[in-house]
């Protein structure tokens, strides 16, 4: 029987969000206009390699807290725009 360390920082959301300034909006006739990137569930560090400890799971008999038939750790990225007129 082994037993691992599985401390890890999990970032669970970031948002960058840049507005454009007005002075490029208006000649557009728009009277603002902004761009939001999103990013979500990044695994930053693990004492654990390739495994994520929020997705390795098991039950029943002899596989307690092993990744057995785990789906793998997703990630997502995203962009918004937004326009008003």
């Amino acid at each position: 029987m082994s037993f691992y360390e599985t401390s890890y920082i999990k970032l669970r959301e970031v948002s960058l969000n840049f507005t454009l300034p007005r002075s490029l909006v208006a000649p557009i006739k728009m009277k603002g206009a902004s761009v939001t990137l999103i990013g979500r569930n990044f695994l930053l560090w693990s004492t654990l390699p390739n495994v994520d400890p929020e997705t390795s799971q098991g039950t029943g008999n002899g596989v307690s807290g092993f990744e057995y038939m785990s789906l793998p750790q997703t990630t997502s990225y995203g962009i918004t725009l937004n326009l008003t007129f």
